[in-house]
């Protein structure tokens, strides 16, 4: 016999039942294992994408809230106020308007004066000085 003869009757009588079927079933079981490894790296990565859409649905809920909440204010009598106040110039009755100026020009660090004169035009009040006013403030009844 040559020795390539040899060589296919030894590789022949390997391939027997009791060498091929362990073989079968390690490849078997080596494919299960990838396979389920597979399914669990794409179940992980379809959680990930769940769990990113909860979260951009939770925020988008969060700012829905927010924006029902500046609906409900823009329709409350509070801002309207507020509006008429400063873009309008009202006022409330008995409210006062304070009107700081700027001192002369040729001293840099001199204090504002302070004027305040009532919004709605009727009766005109004194300017008073800087002193005379925290004295006001500090000790009358409406100053506190």
């Amino acid at each position: 016999m040559k020795l390539h003869e040899q060589i296919a009757q030894k590789i022949i009588s390997w391939f027997t039942l009791s060498n091929i079927l362990p073989l079968g079933v390690v490849l078997i079981a080596f494919w299960w294992a990838w396979s389920t490894v597979d399914v669990i790296q794409r179940n992980f990565t379809y959680q990930q994408q769940v769990n990113q859409l909860q979260q951009q649905v939770a925020v988008l809920s969060l700012e829905n809230k927010s924006e029902q909440y500046m609906i409900d204010y823009y329709k409350t009598n509070e801002y309207d106020q507020l509006q008429a106040r400063t873009y309008l110039n009202l006022a409330a009755p008995g409210e006062k308007e304070l009107i700081l100026s700027s001192a002369p020009s040729g001293s840099q660090y001199a204090p504002f004066v302070a004027t305040v004169q009532p919004t709605s035009g009727s009766t005109t009040t004194q300017a008073k000085s800087n002193f005379q006013q925290w004295v006001y403030f500090l000790f009358s009844k409406h100053g506190a």
